[in-house]
């Protein structure tokens, strides 16, 4: 998405500048003319939006035409575009790389014409270049890493599972391979053994579900407060605190509260998800005791992108407030609009808060549970495959045959989540996918 920003004097355009439009962009292209380099007023507008706010800036010094002439040599031309190019990337601190000179005008004029001499006279190439180099690459990353939350979890849970399943029927093997040439009260007491497990399994199978429960509803409780209704609610509120003033020092008292209710709320719910965290990983280690579970630690819940970005909403409102222009006249409009956009900037970062979390939520338990389940399935097999020995020794073979083409199954798929895993997290390119 490109957005192309409005006269910078127009009255209104600050607060979009500062508090949306730049802290959201994952590059500014801020474009300058040839003829006259940065300007004083370009100069502040860099300082004040756009240096040390984004990701990645590019400074772009069009008009390179106006430079082109007949009567200069070729070399005292690039010289001077040079000169200006070094000037440009001294006075705005960015690296030589991402300061670009073209003509837009005969880039276009050449694409027209299909002139592919006045194209690449144009430079136009140099900042396609640059985009492809560095930006869509960066578009790749943003979209992996946006993949990789939503079926991160999942993949992890389901290697667990898979994994679990490899481990059960290694151990249904192994107590098969004791039973072989022997006879029926081996197998009785291999089954007692069993069923002891399984009760002790389901046992603590219920104890888990009941604490699950409370976890489950506490954490929707949690989600309720991010509600859109409530967000609404609490900004609505800040709306009717503000609205008699429509001053910078209304502003800032009340966007100071409205940071406050944020960091309040997040810090519930990081406390939340620690106590959370803590009982995912006793649950781990009681089935990792007890059950012979793989020692696992549940997905922590990160916060960090959130309180950062509320601290650059805290930046903005401060440096507006403090501005002497808007200190010294109430610019209903103005502060207004700038009220509003930060609204708009704070529910966003509460509607990522709650996906975010309940989204952690998910992950943190779900797949726990599915794991819960799946193992008292193969422990349950495992019994049922004792007493059908214990009755008829002789389909012992039959079984073991089963386990090795199970194994074999299991195998296959740990391999393809493994793939998975590193085709998501980037690690490697994707390949064809197998057929059964």
């Amino acid at each position: 998405m490109i957005l192309d920003t409005p006269g910078l004097n127009a009255l209104g355009t600050e607060p979009e500048l500062a508090v949306s439009m730049i802290p959201n962009a994952h590059a500014v292209l801020f474009l300058l003319a040839i003829d006259t380099g940065v300007t004083k007023s370009d100069l502040e507008v860099w300082q004040r939006f756009v240096h040390g706010k984004v990701a990645r800036a590019i400074a772009v010094l069009n008009k390179i035409d106006l430079m082109w002439d007949d009567l200069r040599p070729e070399a005292e031309i690039e010289a001077d575009i040079r000169r200006q190019l070094d000037e440009t990337a001294h006075t705005l601190d960015l690296p030589a790389a991402h300061v670009i000179a073209l003509s837009a005008q005969k880039a276009l004029v050449g694409k027209i014409r299909n002139d592919a001499a006045l194209v690449e006279r144009s430079r136009i190439g140099d900042l396609e270049r640059l985009f492809a180099d560095e930006i869509i690459l960066v578009k790749q990353e943003i979209l992996r890493a946006a993949g990789f939350r939503e079926i991160g979890t999942m993949v992890e849970g389901s290697v667990e599972t898979v994994n679990g399943a490899l481990a059960a029927t290694d151990a249904e093997r192994a107590e098969l391979s004791q039973l072989s040439g022997k006879n029926r009260d081996l197998a009785r007491t291999m089954l007692a053994r069993l069923e002891v497990d399984r009760k002790t399994y389901l046992d603590n199978m219920d104890a888990f579900r009941g604490n699950y429960a409370v976890v489950l509803k506490r954490g929707h409780q949690m989600l309720d407060t991010l509600s859109d209704d409530n967000l609404d609610r609490m900004l609505g509120e800040s709306l009717t605190i503000i609205g008699g003033t429509w001053t910078t020092a209304g502003l800032l008292r009340n966007m100071r509260s409205l940071f406050e209710q944020f960091e309040k709320q997040s810090e519930a719910i990081l406390e939340f998800s620690n106590h959370t965290s803590e009982f995912v990983r006793g649950v781990y280690n009681v089935f990792h005791a007890k059950h012979g579970f793989p020692r696992m630690q549940g997905p922590q819940l990160s916060l960090e992108k959130h309180f950062l970005r509320v601290a650059q909403l805290k930046t903005a409102t401060e440096a507006f407030c403090s501005d002497p222009v808007n200190v010294m006249t109430p610019k209903i409009v103005v502060v207004r609009r700038f009220y509003e956009q930060l609204a708009n900037e704070a529910k966003n970062v509460f509607v990522q808060l709650r996906t975010d979390f309940d989204a952690w939520l998910r992950g943190a338990l779900v797949p726990l549970m599915m794991q819960l389940r799946d193992h008292q399935k193969l422990l349950e097999r495992r019994v049922e495959s004792i007493r059908k020995i214990g009755g008829n020794i002789s389909s012992l073979q039959d079984r073991v045959k089963q386990l090795d083409a199970q194994r074999a199954n299991h195998q296959a798929q740990a391999e393809d989540l493994a793939q998975i895993t590193a085709t998501v997290s980037g690690a490697v390119a994707p390949k064809a996918t197998r057929t059964a």
